[in-house]
């Protein structure tokens, strides 16, 4: 079995949330509700809450998965790196690929895709820093 650095996964899980929540609200906000149709007024098809709690819970078991794939002492230049090639090379072109297949603008396309890429790296940075 692998060893998991369960309190640095943690806290990685939920800087990953947190560098969501600023993506999707303070830097690209504005362009990704307009782009999806969205606004604060409309009517929400579920609580808010839901999203939240399936996005924290989704980013932590992201972090313990990346912190058993790097081992319990990885140093900062491969939690980095590992971090960087999952994200870039994994998530990011699976949800360009659906992006695109949706006809989403590419504006909307890059904010989804880029997302994931920019959260592993830094979990990894994060996990990196914690060995």
């Amino acid at each position: 079995m692998p060893e998991i650095n369960w309190l640095g996964a943690l806290v990685a899980g939920i800087a990953g949330f947190v560098l969501g929540a600023l993506w999707y609200s303070a830097v690209f906000g504005k362009v990704w509700m307009r782009d999806h149709g969205l606004s604060m007024e409309g009517p929400f098809r579920y609580p808010s809450w839901l999203p939240m709690l399936a996005a924290i819970g989704s980013s932590i078991v992201g972090a313990i998965v990346l912190s058993a794939l790097l081992g319990p002492a990885p140093g900062v230049q491969a939690g980095v790196i590992w971090g960087a090639v999952i994200g870039f090379l994994m998530i990011a072109p699976a949800i360009k690929m659906n992006g695109l297949f949706a006809q989403d603008t590419p504006a909307l396309v890059a904010i989804e895709a880029g997302y994931p890429a920019v959260q592993y790296t830094l979990m990894g940075l994060i996990l990196g820093l914690w060995s």
